[in-house]
């Protein structure tokens, strides 16, 4: 899996660690970080440490991991992984806080569901409604929004919701992941002409270059997304009515070129 894992280092000389993980102990080439003390947690990625973290970190990159796996199994049980968070509300941007505060009055439901808000809030993802999406996107060179959809629903949005950090990660940061606001779903939908929830739209400097729909395996989001990015931008496919619910295909997605 291409994803950095935390590790805690037993010893280290001549620029290789004997440390250990999750899944045991490995040796690990260290000439990025150089050699650290016992005791020194690192993340590794393809058995090279890569930077040296915090206890504290390494913990909730372990527990980040656990959910992803969990969530990919079908558990939604995932609280207790996020103990620093649930609870807590991500704050919105400067337009959509002004917005929610007009509409204090009313009775709201929650934009998002509390596993996502804790996302958003852990990794710092961006918020995009279709007012600053564009400038959002044109800002990087690849851009993933997430169209989580009706997370009451719909619990395939909880799932992606824990992977896209984790796909953001084993890309290294290539693209940058967005959240689109719930009151912009529909509209920036019918710009990007998917039909089902949840959706990752992917762009280049604000051009489209694919969607992935609902939730894939592991290995599939890799290579499917590793496909888009070395497309060329063109103009979304036409947009098609969703398939009856006897045809429909819990891992359908997009290959329009």
């Amino acid at each position: 899996m291409c994803i950095g894992i935390p590790l805690e280092v037993i010893e280290s000389h001549s620029g290789i660690a004997l440390c250990r993980g999750r899944t045991g102990l490995r040796r690990i080439d260290m000439t990025l970080t150089g050699d650290q003390p016992a005791g020194t947690w690192i993340v590794a990625f393809l058995d090279a440490a890569r930077e040296v973290v915090t206890p504290e970190a390494a913990r909730r990159i372990a527990d980040a991991l656990e959910a992803a796996e969990r969530a990919l199994a079908g558990d939604t049980d995932l609280d207790h992984l996020f103990a620093d968070l649930v609870g807590r509300e991500p704050q919105l941007p400067e337009h959509l806080r002004a917005a929610s505060s007009a509409q204090s009055t009313e009775v709201l439901e929650p934009m998002f569901s509390p596993l996502l808000s804790t996302m958003i809030e852990r990794h710092g993802m961006t918020i995009v409604d279709e007012m600053t999406v564009d400038a959002f996107a044109e800002n990087h060179d690849f851009t993933a929004l997430f169209f989580p959809g009706d997370w009451q629903r719909l619990v395939e949005s909880n799932d992606v919701a824990v992977i896209l950090p984790e796909l953001v990660a084993a890309f290294h940061g290539v693209f940058k992941a967005a959240v689109v606001a719930k009151e912009s779903e529909r509209k920036l939908q019918s710009r990007y002409r998917f039909n089902a929830f949840p959706a990752l739209v992917f762009l280049r400097n604000g051009e489209y270059l694919g969607v992935i729909k609902r939730v894939l395996d592991w290995e599939d989001y890799l290579g499917e997304i590793s496909s888009i990015l070395a497309r060329e931008p063109s103009a979304p496919p036409p947009f098609e009515l969703p398939e009856g619910c006897a045809t429909s295909d819990r891992h359908d997605h997009d290959h329009f070129h």
